[in-house]
């Protein structure tokens, strides 16, 4: 049997110790374990252990007072029922010798309010739920209420404040608030940086980012917090990609075209026009959208989209040589969107021009090349 009078209560192992007595010898169930627990909504026996497990494996310590505060309550209790006391008794005494200062009784996490799917919506998460539209305002992202228990902002990876933010910009749901928690998910250096240190160490040693129990925060800490990532994307905005109308020069083109690639990455293709218009002078030019050309030779990511090799040399500037052609040609009444337009190396955009195997190849792309859809013209 353990002393729980000389006892770590910061230490995992010890509250292993404490659960499986409490649980082997006087058959602690999860009804009485929650009325222990700092977070009774949540609280499970077998999520505890695994919890505790974790941290042992790990060589940590509890940094949240809330764990160290249900384990002393556990000992409390389990001195009692050695003692031949009944479980409501124990936990009574438990209760009165640790009251919950954090979480139910510091009035820091609210009585909840239940939804018609009966998953439990603190007040407190509401107030989170605010601040995340305030986040979605500037740009950032897009608040998503998954469920009745979840909510999340997606991130926009094409915003400049993005790979600020999070050390993988693509991870869906960078701020999520669920019943248990508010996890800022893959949080940077940066970010983690730029939130004040008394709030830091309220959060979870957690892998998954910056992590909070409810019960370690208030609404200040999340404006506090949400005030640290709109700082973040007003120091790292930056001015919007430039917007061209179509051009006919191909000299202008191919400038429209650099100074695009100098920006940011768009999440969404640009619309394209479906009917460019020709342009009566030489040989009858089009004017084409840089944008277009812009997001295709992004999409092909420096290989060609015919025989997916890659370009043959870099342009001046350092980017892949590879030159955007319509499937569908303009001449022939194409769009000018990406829907019909593809990057390829010089080699194969010759071949689709002059070669009598053509139609193979434009069958051969459009069974490739998932974003293309035939227009109703023909040729190549």
């Amino acid at each position: 049997m353990i002393a729980p009078h000389h006892a770590d209560f910061e230490n995992p192992e010890f509250t292993l110790q404490l659960l499986e007595e409490l649980v082997r010898l006087h058959g602690m169930t999860d009804p009485l374990f929650k009325r222990l627990h700092h977070l009774p909504e949540t609280a499970r026996i077998s999520g505890h252990r695994a919890y505790c497990r974790k941290h042992v494996r790990e060589g940590r310590r509890f940094r949240s007072p809330g764990n160290p505060e249900t384990a002393e309550r556990m000992a409390i209790c389990l001195s009692a029922l050695r003692a031949g006391a009944g479980w409501d008794h124990a936990i009574g005494r438990a209760v009165g010798e640790m009251p919950f200062a954090h979480g139910r009784a510091a009035g820091i996490l609210p009585p909840p309010s239940m939804t018609e799917e009966g998953h439990v919506r603190t007040e407190l998460r509401a107030f989170t739920w605010e601040q995340l539209k305030r986040v979605e305002k500037a740009g950032l992202g897009e608040a998503v209420e998954v469920s009745a228990h979840r909510d999340k902002l997606v991130l926009y990876p094409s915003h400049p404040a993005a790979v600020h933010l999070t050390t993988a910009p693509y991870a869906d749901g960078f701020i999520r608030a669920d019943k248990g928690s508010l996890l800022y998910r893959n949080a940077s250096p940066e970010f983690i940086g730029s939130v004040p240190r008394s709030l830091a160490v309220k959060s979870m040693n957690s892998a998954k980012g910056l992590e909070f129990r409810w019960a370690q925060l208030s609404e200040a800490d999340i404006r506090t917090l949400t005030d640290a990532v709109l700082h973040l994307v007003e120091r790292w905005s930056v001015p919007a990609r430039p917007r061209f109308e179509p051009i006919s020069d191909p000299d202008e083109l191919v400038e429209a075209v650099r100074q695009l690639a100098a920006q940011p990455q768009t999440m969404e293709p640009p619309p394209g026009q479906q009917r460019p218009e020709r342009v009566a002078v030489g040989r009858g030019e089009f004017r084409r959208c840089p944008h277009v050309i812009d997001w295709v030779l992004r999409q092909a990511a420096g290989t060609c989209e015919h025989c997916r090799a890659p370009a043959p040399f870099l342009r001046v500037d350092g980017t892949p040589f590879l030159e955007v052609h319509h499937v569908c040609r303009l001449a022939d009444g194409g769009s000018d969107k990406v829907t019909n337009a593809v990057a390829l190396c010089p080699n194969c955009h010759r071949l689709l021009h002059h070669s009598p195997n053509a139609m193979a190849a434009v069958a051969r792309l459009y069974s490739m090349v998932a974003r293309l859809r035939r227009e109703d013209a023909g040729g190549v």
